[in-house]
């Protein structure tokens, strides 16, 4: 493991090796890591209860997100730029989320 990297392959002489093969001498094999990135998701609950930021590896989803309450209020959905977004799709870049409610009646 390597902090911040995810581990992609190992090689031999800037090859991915293969290994069914037989070593019959020493042998170095080299690590090859990518970098992980990372996007940030910010809820604007317009003034319903507090949900955590999250951080998480791009190309991911959110992780535990309770919907959040605000008295006198149903909560509808997460919406990105006026728009209904669908926290159950895979996350690209950094988001601030806000929630739309309805009365309740």
């Amino acid at each position: 493991t390597k902090f911040g990297y995810r581990f992609v392959k190992w090689t031999l002489n800037n090859e991915e090796y293969d290994f069914n093969t037989i070593v019959n001498d020493d042998i170095t094999l080299k690590a090859v890591w990518v970098a992980i990135e990372y996007v940030k998701v910010k809820f604007d609950t317009d003034g319903g209860t507090e949900i955590v930021p999250q951080t998480i590896e791009k190309g991911t989803k959110l992780q535990n997100i309770t919907p959040p309450t605000k008295e006198g209020y149903i909560f509808k959905y997460w919406s990105l730029n006026g728009e209904y977004f669908d926290i159950t799709s895979n996350i690209n870049d950094n988001y601030s989320l806000k929630a739309i409610y309805e009365k309740a009646s």
